[in-house]
């Protein structure tokens, strides 16, 4: 009798403890420091309550295509852990790196204690943001960008596009090709006589300053490590210049308009191609269509002379920009492809791969962004 309570108790034990690991891995979070190895058998555990999906498969869809969706449990927390869908670098490590500083103008506040998932926040419905990379000019442009639908776009559109830049690089004329990848010719965007907080309130600027300029690490690189920053600049990133007014704010990029993309090693176009964000800067309202247009009046590519260049252009130099921009946004429209986040799913791009944007819609909307991992133009992708 002993021995029967005995085993009894063994197994309710058993169960009990079943029970616990199964909720304690329901509500854990997972930190940077504290994260399983990707070997842990809590991966299996935490994979299966966040994701509807096998891992394997979201990972696979990751290095073979640059984007995967998946229906998830709960929308923070599996973007919180997103580094256990990222696939493996050449070091045998995933890009656990979270990416907390996002940079430019627009703010972004993150979402509970969390450091790294952040509130899209209002952007108007009536504007088509065209297909960008995040950060693309930056030194440390974000690896990866996942989108989490708290709620689908309602009352029609709201779609997310998505633009291969492998795919736009290869359909381009012979001609482009090579002076895309010897930068002989490079990408500038200039924008000029913007409100400071890009005319979303002109009642309200907290960046009001006298006239000022300062380089684009001090801008953005400030909490970038030294490697990355010289990294950066081996690639071609030349220094950005802010010009912040009392009434206006003046950018300009000069940056590669191609990079080596850290995986496949293969020329890959970068957010240079259509502008940064389109339509939420020049506020201008476009219909729900893939024939999305490039921003001529503030997208500019010139020689590549080894530094910042103001003069202007040639009469030869326009009509060579006119001939290539008219080929780069017919193949852009060409590829473009439209991918409807549903409430309750995430879709994870490979930031590099792969430039994101939004059509318009005529409802409500509430998405969580996060980001991860730096390019830093190394093999590994870190």
């Amino acid at each position: 009798m002993r021995s029967f309570t005995l085993i009894a108790l063994a197994v309710l034990g058993a169960v009990f403890g079943v029970i616990v690991a199964v909720a304690t891995a329901k509500v854990q979070q997972w930190t940077v420091d504290s994260r399983p190895n990707a070997g842990d058998n809590d991966e299996s555990a935490l994979a299966a309550l966040l994701f509807d999906r096998p891992i394997a498969e979201l990972r696979q869809e990751l290095q073979e295509r640059g984007y995967a969706l998946s229906k998830v449990s709960d929308i923070l927390q599996a973007l919180e852990n997103l580094h256990f869908v990222l696939p493996l670098n050449d070091n045998d490590e995933r890009s656990t790196e979270p990416f907390y500083y996002t940079g430019g103008y627009f703010s972004r506040r993150t979402i509970g204690d969390s450091g790294f998932v952040y509130d899209v926040g209002p952007s108007n419905p009536n504007l088509t943001l065209v297909p960008h990379n995040e950060m693309g000019y930056g030194p440390r442009t974000p690896r990866y960008i996942a989108f989490g639908a708290k709620l689908a776009a309602t009352g029609g559109g709201g779609e997310t596009i998505l633009l291969d830049g492998h795919q736009v690089f290869a359909r381009l004329q012979n001609q482009w090709q090579t002076a895309l990848e010897t930068r002989n010719i490079r990408y500038r965007v200039r924008f000029d006589g913007l409100t400071n907080d890009a005319g979303r309130n002109k009642t309200s600027n907290p960046r009001k300053k006298q006239p000022q300029q300062t380089s684009w690490y001090n801008s953005f690189g400030t909490n970038t490590p030294q490697d990355a920053v010289e990294a950066a600049l081996a690639m071609g990133y030349h220094q950005a210049y802010i010009m912040a007014g009392s009434d206006s704010i003046q950018t300009i990029y000069d940056s590669p308009a191609v990079v080596p993309h850290p995986l496949t090693r293969q020329p890959c176009m970068l957010e240079q191609i259509v502008g940064a964000h389109g339509s939420a800067l020049d506020q201008e309202e476009y219909e729900s269509t893939l024939d999305f247009q490039l921003r001529l009046h503030h997208t500019t590519w010139v020689p590549h002379d080894h530094g910042i260049r103001m003069q202007q252009k040639t009469s030869l130099e326009e009509e060579l920009e006119k001939e290539f921009l008219e080929n780069l946004d017919q193949v852009a429209s060409e590829l473009a492809v439209r991918i409807p986040i549903p409430s309750a799913h995430i879709l994870v791009v490979d930031n590099i791969w792969h430039k994101h944007g939004r059509l318009n819609f005529l409802g409500d909307r509430e998405m969580l962004v996060t980001m991860r991992g730096s390019y830093r133009g190394t093999a590994d992708g870190r």
